[in-house]
């Protein structure tokens, strides 16, 4: 027995070090070279507004406002600021609020891979099963890249604990494992992702139906039951330990965990649901869901404007409805849960070709790559039918969250498609795009769904599921029962040779990919597309696919030759070795001396107040979004610093923050609409007026009608200050 345990814990040793190297590997120069975050929001959104937070909180005031946009905002309001959140006691602690941010990340990404490891142990998976289940999870793209919208990373890392707290509460239904549950989303709630928490009690209600059905009154005496995860013992022993049976139905055990959450986090949740209540997210122009009632006294709920909304009829992108489907995930995608980056790397050098691609949308991740082996693993383990109610749960949970993700590529979009295709005029339809799809139903049934946003982020639901089968089916191969994975080592091979033919076919096209590709349209800010290192790219995630196959068919015809206990350990050497190599360069930095240097627009600002012989709060107006011209137009190993670099010096979009410059005009993830409708009336340069502006911060082609222009000495960008003497006589 001491053998045993003594055994054991030098796996799980194994298993934490493999974790830890790839951890280092991936996050090195944010750990050892001094660099911060930069991509998307984790640079310019969320540090500063996080700074902003936690200097509030250092000044003793609760953070409840911000009054540097759209003259004052509730921070309480919007869910992105996670006020609340418990986790935020890092940024309490005396490392400096740089260092307290990198933890802030990496101890999210930790906690995401030692929740999933935690529940592939909860359901029987051996360690080193449970740690591919970890690994592939935490390091997989969709969960890596949420690093950059850390709200989210927050809902992923808890995804996990409320899954395991679910098969509690529905497999022994004791009272505590709701509470549980409903303390699980409170935390997702806090933390600024209410739509996972929306999403994992959506998963509880699935699971729920995936056992035979039970009376409101007790509980059933179903067979099927004993064999569920040998638990038959205790669920018997439920029946007469004291409970009342009303609280172990199932479904009362689910709406008992909601309003558990709803308690725990009602300080969030009930700012928020006032705010976006009269944001521009509620006042969207079309029917927000099958449970608006037509109105046909007012023209707001007029039958036209729900038939409109429901069938995602002329969608105005410049709405919340419009922007619904954004970062929605094509089809033709899911070759990269196969081939990593074969779409090409989006960044810092633009190589991702795929944007040649016509109906290729808006990118949320750049990479859906969860590790080939692990990928295997999980469809050897789906289950639609039959078997456990765990096992069929994770497999449809899989498939749905999958084509959920499709958003904006629903029956609708498949209709133009064809008829494109057939050579006839796609105008004029009577149903949009997204109508058809799994999203859009979702937004039309579930109540409130339509708040949400971005179809993409529900990947990260499935990779919880594939990395949980994924465990399931390591120990399928490894458990010694039985020859290791016939069919899994058939699928290796087959993937290999399939590979390999995809390398020679990519070698001989190779000369001829620039001139395919050379129309593509440069990215704004990542420039022109690099067709050569595209086609690297390609070549490369082809030949990785080929290699690893290769290794992990000979390590399973090993195990059955000779059953060396070393194979698996071989495995998942190899796993975390796939997975580091394709996805680290995902994790973008920049030097942390840049978030501290001084904006070059609010320094320009506060030296031409100081000539004038002004002082008090400053007011800016700026043009919402633009990046330099030349970089469409060049291509550069440091455009991450150049962006953080300009972001700062333009004061965008929460770089005011931390230079106490108030910006009366940030749309951000929502704004109020009487606001919003007061900037839209006052129209240009009437908007400088109505909100007392002093100074507009445009574009270097733009001007600002009776007002002075002022050096900056910022590429692409021009500042003016509105000078009262010289408004213009009409608008």
């Amino acid at each position: 027995m001491r053998t045993q345990q003594t055994t054991s814990r030098l796996r799980l040793v194994f298993v934490v070090g493999i974790f830890f190297a790839v951890s280092v590997w991936i996050f090195a120069d944010v750990i050892f070279h001094d660099g911060m975050f930069a991509f998307r929001d984790a640079g310019h959104f969320y540090y500063p507004l996080f700074q902003f937070i936690q200097a509030e909180w250092t000044a003793g005031r609760v953070p409840l406002w911000n009054p540097l946009e759209n003259q004052v905002e509730s921070l309480l309001g919007n869910a992105t600021s996670s006020v609340f959140y418990p986790g935020k006691i890092i940024f309490f602690l005396p490392f400096g609020f740089d260092w307290a941010y990198r933890l802030y990340v990496l101890l999210h990404v930790a906690l995401a891979a030692f929740w999933a490891y935690r529940l592939a142990r909860h359901w029987h998976g051996s360690i080193e099963a449970a740690g591919v289940c970890g690994i592939s999870y935490a390091f997989c793209g969709n969960v890596l890249m949420q690093h950059a919208n850390v709200i989210f990373l927050v809902g992923a890392a808890w995804l996990p604990a409320a899954m395991l707290a679910t098969d509690n509460m529905l497999v022994r239904r004791k009272l505590r494992y709701a509470v549980g549950l409903g303390a699980i989303l409170a935390l997702m709630t806090l933390g600024g992702d209410p739509q996972m928490a929306y999403n994992a009690g959506l998963l509880a209600v699935i699971y729920a139906m995936f056992f035979p059905p039970q009376p409101i009154f007790g509980v059933e005496q179903d067979r099927d039951l004993k064999s569920v995860q040998g638990v038959a013992r205790r669920q018997d022993s439920a029946l007469h330990d004291g409970e009342n049976r009303l609280i172990q139905n199932r479904f009362i055990l689910i709406t008992m965990a909601a309003g558990v959450g709803l308690l725990l986090a009602a300080v969030q949740i009930f700012p928020a649901m006032h705010y976006s209540g009269k944001s521009d997210r509620a006042t969207s122009q079309t029917a927000r869901s099958l449970y608006e009632i037509p109105n046909v006294a007012t023209s707001k709920n007029s039958p036209k404007r729900i038939a409109d909304g429901l069938l995602c009829r002329n969608l105005d992108s410049s709405t919340h409805h419009g922007r619904v489907y954004q970062f929605s995930v094509g089809p033709w995608r899911l070759a990269e849960y196969v081939w990593p980056n074969c779409s090409g790397r989006q960044y810092p050098i633009n190589r991702r070709w795929l944007e040649a691609v016509p109906a290729e949308g808006r990118l949320w991740v750049p990479s859906l790559y969860m590790g080939i082996i692990p990928l295997i693993l999980a469809v050897s383990a789906f289950r639609l039918r039959r078997g456990r109610p765990s096992g069929r749960w994770l497999t449809w949970t899989a498939i749905l969250a999958i084509l959920a993700s499709f958003g904006w590529y629903g029956l609708g979009w498949l209709v133009e498609e064809f008829q494109l295709a057939a050579g006839s005029n796609a105008t004029g339809h009577t149903i949009g795009q997204p109508v058809g799809g799994l999203y859009w139903l979702m937004t039309v049934v579930l109540p409130g769904y339509i708040y949400f946003r971005y179809p993409a982020k529900l990947l990260v639901v499935a990779a919880i599921a594939l990395s949980a089968l994924a465990a399931r089916g390591w120990d399928n191969v490894f458990s010694g029962k039985q020859p290791a994975g016939p069919g899994v080592r058939r699928g290796f091979a087959w993937l290999s040779v399939f590979s390999l033919i995809a390398v020679i076919i990519s070698l001989m096209v190779h000369p001829f990919w620039h001139d395919w590709l050379a129309g593509t349209e440069p990215d704004v800010l990542f420039g022109p597309l690099d067709t050569h290192g595209a086609a690297n790219d390609l070549l490369f995630a082809f030949l990785q696919t080929t290699v690893v196959c290769a290794i992990a068919w000979c390590l399973l015809k090993y195990t059955n030759q000779n059953k060396h206990r070393w194979t698996p350990i071989a495995m998942l050497v190899l796993i975390a070795f796939d997975l580091a190599i394709a996805n680290a360069w995902m994790v973008a930095s920049a030097p942390a001396d840049l978030w501290h240097a001084p904006s070059k627009i609010a320094r320009a600002i506060r030296e031409d107040r100081a000539k004038r012989g002004q002082a008090g709060p400053i007011r800016v107006w700026r043009h919402p979004i633009w990046l330099p011209a030349e970089w469409q137009n060049t291509s550069s190993p440091d455009r991450m610093a150049e962006s953080v670099r300009w972001d700062r010096d333009t004061l965008w979009p929460k770089h005011n923050l931390s230079e106490g410059i108030a910006v009366v005009e940030v749309h951000g993830t929502m704004m109020s609409q009487e606001y919003h409708e007061l900037l839209l009336s006052a129209g240009w340069p009437g908007v400088m007026d109505v909100t007392g502006a002093e100074y507009a911060i445009l574009p270097e082609d733009k001007t600002l009608p009776g007002g002075s222009c002022i050096e900056c000495n910022v590429p692409g960008a021009s500042l003016w200050r509105y000078d009262e003497k010289a408004k213009p006589q009409t608008r």
